[in-house]
């Protein structure tokens, strides 16, 4: 069954990213979006939504995160660590730029923080 969104702030088209359930939430984070760039090329970006279902329906919001940000990728690896935090390994800029770091992603009610 294909579900309905209802808000007005979805995340652009894209693909290499990774949604997470975390506690309660679901994250997206990164991937490649359909916007193009630099030279009217495809880059990721570093973007953080969460995905409120509701029956048939979703909405998404865009999450705003403090600390430091993980650079822009896509092809990561994500997954849930305990009730609140979301861990992000590795990925790719570019074909040549590749990473091999972690971070955490920490989802509050009182805010969210993004540390390495």
């Amino acid at each position: 069954m294909q579900l309905k969104s209802v808000g007005q702030t979805p995340p652009t088209p894209r693909s290499g990213h990774s949604i997470v359930t975390v506690g309660k939430k679901n994250i997206l984070f990164g991937g490649i979006d359909n916007s193009p760039k630099k030279n009217g090329k495809l880059y990721p970006n570093n973007q953080v939504y969460t995905i409120r279902i509701i029956g048939n329906n979703y909405e998404w919001f865009q999450q705003q995160c403090t600390g430091e940000i993980p650079l822009p990728r896509s092809n990561h690896g994500a997954c849930a660590i305990g009730q609140d935090r979301m861990f992000i390994f590795g990925g790719y800029y570019t074909s040549d730029t590749r990473f091999n770091d972690v971070y955490f992603l920490s989802v509050r009610r009182k805010g969210r923080e993004m540390r390495k």
